[in-house]
C-alpha cells in the first residue's frame, strides 16, 4: 500500500498507529472473552485459559512481538496519543483480569490485578512458542 493512500485516510503516522492499536486491542479482547464464554466459574482456570490464549497468540508464525509493548517503546512520552491508546488497552486488560478474579470469588485487589497483568504482558511480549509440548505457560 502506498504512503499517499494511507495519508488520504490518516492525518499522520501517529493517527494510523492509534487506529491500529485500538483494532488490535478489540481483536485481542474479543478473542480472550470468546474463549471464556463457557469456562467454569473458577478464577484459576479462567486465568490459565487467558495465559494459554496469549501464549498461542505469541506463538503464531506471524507474531512479531506485542504491539502494545512495541508502541510504548517507540513512543515514550506518556502524553502522546499512541501511549494513551496503549494505556487504554492495559486498563481494559486489567479490567478483564479483575472480572475473572471476581467471577471466581476472589477480591480483585489492585496489586494482584497488576501482578497478573504484568505477567501476562511479559508472556505476550517474550513468548515465542518455545515451551515443550504439553507444558502450559501458566503453570
Amino acid at each position: 500500500m502506498a504512503k499517499a493512500l494511507l495519508y488520504n485516510h490518516f492525518a499522520s503516522k501517529d493517527d494510523l498507529v492509534v487506529v491500529y492499536l485500538e483494532r488490535r486491542s478489540e481483536q485481542m479482547h474479543d478473542s480472550l472473552y470468546g474463549g471464556l464464554a463457557d469456562a467454569p466459574k473458577d478464577a484459576r482456570v479462567r486465568l490459565g485459559m487467558i495465559f494459554d490464549d496469549i501464549r498461542a497468540m505469541a506463538g503464531a508464525a506471524a507474531f512479531r512481538g506485542c504491539p502494545f509493548i512495541n508502541a510504548a517503546a517507540e513512543f515514550p512520552l506518556t502524553d502522546h496519543p499512541v501511549r494513551a491508546a496503549v494505556t487504554r488497552h492495559r486498563q481494559r486488560f486489567a479490567a478483564l483480569i479483575a472480572e475473572q478474579l471476581t467471577c471466581g470469588g476472589i477480591e480483585p485487589e489492585r496489586a494482584l490485578v497488576e501482578s497478573v497483568a504484568i505477567g501476562l504482558r511479559r508472556l505476550h511480549g517474550r513468548c515465542t512458542g518455545g515451551f515443550p509440548a504439553g507444558r502450559r505457560a501458566s503453570r
